[in-house]
């Protein structure tokens, strides 16, 4: 067993003692990993059920969470934004993580605990940038091969009803391309922004695409973008950083 103010880690603890060290690391907010026995279940949009078996459960400092295999990159089961993590004994340590909108619910019964390991993550190199979303605009019309390839822009900042249109192109295909940039995260309210544009140009051009470009993406945005037959991009900020002339 170690633990000091940034880090734990028990092996072998019982459920008393797995339950208070995860109460512990929560309230200092740190990273925590736990190798153990456990089920799954999810309610919520959908309901299911991952029967007992050797799982790892990462909860993260914005408590979001992931449960793994001992196989795979992808998790088995995940949430986002848990808005309340409760915990409480009877003959396993049941953990529920808890959303309000949408309603959902992930609970996590642990049988057996093999390994808990917590630590406060710090940041020593932050990347910052200080580029702006009309230099990246700025970028983009000099090297449009950054979206796709054979792409070509028509223009920007075009008017359109309720707004404007960052970029416009036409792709390989001939098809008109509505491009809209956001530097920072995007989510439903940006998708529905460039979802009105692409509408108004699929009157008279029933093929045109839209494409919104940005370094990262919510949940619900993503799905969003499916349902409306749009794109995202994600372009690596550091990478177009060096290639700013600033």
């Amino acid at each position: 067993m170690s633990t000091n103010r940034d880090e734990l880690y028990l092996i072998n603890p019982d459920l008393e003692k797995t339950r208070a060290a995860i109460i512990d690391s929560l309230a200092k907010k740190r990273v925590i990993i736990i190798v153990g026995l456990m089920t799954v279940d999810y309610i919520g949009r959908a309901s299911s059920h991952i029967g007992k078996d050797d799982k790892i459960l990462i909860i993260k400092e914005d408590r979001a969470v992931l449960i793994h295999n001992k196989k795979g990159y992808k998790p088995v089961n995940w949430q986002p934004d848990v808005e309340t993590i409760r915990t409480h004994l009877n003959d396993n340590l049941i953990i529920e993580f808890v959303r309000r909108k949408p309603r959902e619910i992930l609970r996590v019964a642990i049988l057996k605990v093999y390994f808990i390991y917590s630590r406060k993550l710090h940041n020593y190199q932050s990347l910052q940038m200080y580029f702006t979303e009309e230099q990246l605009k700025d970028l983009i019309k000099k090297k449009p091969d950054l979206i796709e390839n054979k792409l070509k822009i028509l223009g920007d900042e075009i008017d359109v009803p309720k707004g404007k249109v960052d970029l416009l192109a036409r792709d390989k295909d001939g098809r008109i391309v509505i491009i809209e940039l956001k530097k920072g995260k995007i989510g439903s309210n940006e998708v529905l922004q460039l979802y009105r544009y692409v509408k108004h140009y699929r009157k008279t051009n029933k093929d045109t695409r839209g494409i919104i470009i940005g370094s990262s993406i919510s949940n619900d945005a993503q799905k969003l973008l499916k349902s409306l037959n749009l794109e995202y991009k994600q372009l690596n900020l550091r990478e177009i950083f060096k290639k700013l002339d600033i």
